[in-house]
């Protein structure tokens, strides 16, 4: 009988610890407070020139990721394959601020947010931020595009990549299309020349013509 008593008593104690630890539903309201929170962070990249070690002539941008604005209850994780833990998170410097390097130009990089709280929406996701990182033109400092910065292709990044053929196809059609032919301008003088030579040969003409006519009537009468 004390056994069954006892028993009962440690059941009494594991529900009521259960529900001591039992966490708090995650409700809409509270998601969207972390959805607000991710709104108002600030996601962005800075990069820093590289030389290739092969290639010493051949310079590359190195990107790193940036966020302003984290929080306790939100990680930031680069993830490859969650279930096998290939994932990368933005570490919390403690003032809000995080950033991870080693991005290439032109990479495609997904930042998924993450509840970390102490309630039943812990791991959900939040939010998932797209970044894509441009491609660093090789030709911006280029003599042409020196002179002609407005070239579609003479910015320092650009959104695809800018090979040698791209180039020098996209450079042929600009410059067809920016070819400036030189105005006709009307030489005034020699018109004026013209006008006067006419009138004084009508002049002349008709002075001939009365002259003529003068001498013909003298001779019939």
């Amino acid at each position: 009988m004390k056994k069954i008593f006892c028993l009962l008593i440690m059941m009494m104690f594991t529900v009521n610890v259960s529900a001591a630890i039992e966490l708090e539903p995650c409700t809409t309201e509270k998601m969207n407070n972390l959805k607000e929170m991710v709104n108002k962070m600030e996601f962005d990249y800075t990069y820093e020139m590289k030389k290739d070690k092969d290639v010493p002539d051949y310079i590359y941008p190195e990107f790193t990721i940036t966020i302003k604005g984290l929080t306790k209850d939100l990680k930031a994780l680069i993830i490859n394959d969650f279930y096998s833990l290939d994932y990368k998170e933005i570490i919390n410097d403690g003032n809000g601020n995080g950033k991870i390097s080693g991005f290439k130009q032109g990479e495609k990089v997904s930042i998924t947010m993450k509840a970390y709280t102490p309630d039943k929406c812990s791991t959900k996701t939040v939010a998932v931020k797209q970044i894509k990182l441009p491609y660093y033109n090789q030709f911006y400092d280029k003599d042409y595009c020196l002179t002609n910065p407005n070239f579609k292709y003479c910015q320092e990044f650009t959104e695809e990549e800018v090979t040698n053929t791209k180039y020098y196809k996209e450079l042929e059609k600009y410059e067809k299309e920016n070819e400036t032919t030189e105005p006709v301008v009307e030489n005034k003088s020699d018109n004026t020349l013209l006008f006067i030579g006419i009138g004084v040969g009508s002049v002349l003409v008709i002075g001939i013509v009365v002259f003529i006519l003068v001498r013909r009537k003298k001779y019939e009468l």
